[in-house]
């Protein structure tokens, strides 16, 4: 099976704090991945790592075959690797469907313009679309700030989804207690708990 993405002998220290030591992994296309571990075990420096949010002190990152390790989070991105956060990162003060807008938007290739108008032809059928996959289409005129923390989450998965990426990456997808199904994009990776694959960290 040919690796979406392959990691070898990766290290990563905050002073005397091992985050990562020589971690290697491969993942498949379609493949979903479970990072199982006690907080502080390194589980979210891995995707801080993965998505350019940390660069490793030693090691590899390959994404299709290409090194990405250092890169940006934003070249990273448009690479193809999308995440969520612990703690949702959203607008608050923006409706769900805003919220998405901004994903979908940024999901072009192109970047966000205050001479470019809000909205676009098909964007609202697209924001709305993502919602209905997690069960939230109801929810689309919603301010975030009414939101339960749940569907915050879920928010933020529907938001990284946006850009169909090669490799999804979701950092403790359970955190509130949701169990819906998490909806899986093409050759994309759910690390979830129904994982077919688990690997402690």
């Amino acid at each position: 099976m040919t690796s979406v993405l392959s990691v070898r002998g990766l290290d990563k220290r905050f002073g005397a704090v091992v985050a990562a030591d020589a971690l290697s992994l491969d993942i498949g296309a379609g493949q979903r991945v479970s990072l199982i571990g006690a907080n502080g075990a390194g589980k979210t420096t891995f995707v801080n790592l993965v998505t350019g949010y940390l660069k490793p002190d030693s090691g590899s990152i390959a994404l299709d075959g290409m090194d990405i390790a250092g890169r940006s989070p934003r070249n990273v991105a448009r690479l193809g690797i999308s995440r969520s956060f612990q703690i949702p990162q959203l607008f608050i003060e923006l409706t769900a469907a805003d919220n998405l807008s901004v994903a979908v938007c940024g999901a072009r290739g192109q970047a966000l313009s205050f001479h470019a108008p809000a909205e676009a032809p098909g964007r609202r059928d697209k924001v709305i679309e993502l919602l209905q996959r997690f069960g939230l289409g109801d929810l689309a005129d919603r301010p975030i700030s009414e939101l339960a923390g749940g569907v915050r989450k879920l928010i933020d998965i529907a938001m990284a989804l946006a850009r169909r990426p090669k490799l999804l990456l979701l950092d403790e997808p359970a955190r509130y207690g949701d169990r819906r199904p998490l909806c899986r994009p093409g050759g994309g990776v759910l690390p979830g708990s129904d994982s077919r694959r688990r690997r402690s960290a």
